[in-house]
């Protein structure tokens, strides 16, 4: 296929449309491949019966995810035919290539399509026809930016921009830039990194997503490898080479090849979204006076106060193992449930390295040391790692492994992660340490990074030494 539109929403990849390599048939056929199962579906193919209900077949148009819920497409290329009275020849044919300026949808979960009538605001010109522009959405705006005209393939020099809740075309404007789908692409920053070092004090970057309170509105990044020096200012740069250098090779698999490539490896990836109400001030969970009505003991022996509440809250099964004691000692007619214990997270293996939890209505006794129980109590309150004893190599060791065996706590395994790569970009953490946890915590990504890291670290000098003897 040629000029197909390639648009990922929903850990899934929608494909749509495009040319038969080796010929000049245009396709309108819709696909979808599960990343979950890695599994084809053909949601749209026309037909004569139904052949009004969809769009023409096309190639190299716009498309773009909205919100998850809809796919957005715009223009292309498409053969039109002249008039039926014009005799079909190598040097007169009865249809021609030409750009196409129509906008449609479709609706990922009604799996319809939707062909909506738009309107503009005065001294506003809708988008011209086109094709290989880049199209983006931002705060619920439909962005058609650049593209290419067919006759003389010269780039369109300029944008407009569509409200998607009443389908108005708001904004129209030259572009200096020269963009096309060919070298170019455009993506909406959805989401900010906010935290890391501030007056020393290293906190645990993290994903905000941009609300709308928010005052400046996400921006739009472009990057093209055709832009001329004086356009580079306008965008997002690439990154310093002599800071950071790495490359991506594709494989040539064939038609029916599919290749993942996992950025993390590379130091490429989200942070972990912040889920508290606060990044700051919730430390003190664990030591206040106020609703501590449970002791939590660490594997080394030392109580910690905090709120049985609060663990309910964040702990479904320390809630149900809760229920669950109650429940029984009622039924019993005893008061102290003190003797009555359960254990979770110790698998018929008996390894130790991942110890047990003994849980009573009153009592947990965690088989982590203290830094790590202080860490994981004061997460309950903050959705973060906030202090810089959180983010100790140990202290994050044990938290790796204690998530290993607890899957419920996805976000804060994630975190932990998280910050065993910060730990590497920093260079804080010894590589092969890193890569010791990455091995027991089942962390393939970080691993394959700490590899990498003490190839650059410790194997490279080596081998240079050797060279210059």
């Amino acid at each position: 296929m040629v000029g197909s539109s390639v648009t990922f929403a929903n850990s899934t990849v929608f494909v749509f449309g495009g040319r038969l390599s080796g010929t000049t048939t245009l396709t309108a056929n819709l696909w979808a491949l599960s990343l979950q199962t890695l599994t084809w579906e053909l949601l749209w193919q026309p037909s004569d019966a139904d052949a009004q209900r969809g769009p023409t077949p096309r190639y190299f148009h716009s498309a773009t995810s909205v919100s998850g819920r809809r796919l957005a497409f715009f223009g292309g290329e498409a053969f039109v035919s002249r008039s039926p009275d014009v005799a079909d020849s190598p040097s007169h044919p009865s249809s021609t290539l030409e750009a196409l300026s129509d906008l449609f949808f479709y609706d990922i979960i009604d799996r319809s399509w939707i062909f909506p009538t738009t309107t503009a605001l005065p001294g506003v010109t809708p988008p011209s026809p086109r094709f290989a522009a880049l199209a983006v959405v931002r705060s619920n705006k439909l962005y058609i930016l650049g593209g290419q005209q067919v006759q003389s393939s010269r780039y369109v020099h300029n944008f407009a921009v569509l409200r998607l809740c009443d389908m108005i075309w708001e904004r129209s404007a030259p572009w200096a830039l020269s963009v096309g789908q060919y070298r170019s692409f455009a993506a909406a920053g959805a989401w900010e990194v906010r935290g890391g070092r501030e007056q020393g004090v290293r906190q645990l970057p993290v994903s905000v997503e941009h609300g709308d309170e928010d005052e400046e509105e996400e921006p739009i990044i472009v990057f093209s490898n055709a832009m001329k020096s004086d356009e580079a200012s306008d965008i997002l740069p690439p990154p310093n080479q002599a800071e950071s250098s790495f490359a991506v090779w594709a494989l040539d698999l064939g038609a029916d090849g599919i290749a993942c490539v996992d950025l993390e490896a590379f130091g490429i990836y989200q942070p972990p979204p912040w889920q508290g109400l606060a990044q700051t001030g919730h430390s003190d969970t664990i030591s206040s006076t106020i609703d501590s009505d449970y002791e939590v003991f660490s594997g080394s022996g030392d109580c910690f106060h905090c709120s049985r509440s609060l663990l309910e809250h964040h702990w479904p099964t320390f809630k149900d193992a809760v229920n669950e004691l109650v429940s029984a000692a009622s039924a019993e007619g005893i008061d102290d449930t003190d003797v009555l214990t359960i254990r979770l997270g110790l698998d018929r293996r008996k390894d130790l390295r991942r110890g047990s939890l003994r849980i009573t209505p009153n009592r947990l006794d965690l088989p982590i040391p203290s830094d790590a129980t202080r860490a994981l109590l004061s997460y309950f309150g903050a959705q973060n790692l906030v202090a810089p004893t959180y983010l100790s190599l140990d202290t994050l060791a044990s938290l790796l492994i204690f998530t290993s065996v607890q899957l419920e706590f996805v976000h804060l395994r994630s975190l932990v992660v998280h910050a065993l790569h910060e730990g590497l970009s920093e260079g804080e953490f010894e590589p092969t340490r890193v890569y010791e946890l990455a091995v027991k915590g089942a962390c393939a990504a970080l691993k394959i990074r700490a590899v990498r890291a003490i190839m650059t670290v410790i194997l490279l000098p080596l081998i240079l030494e050797m060279v210059c003897d």
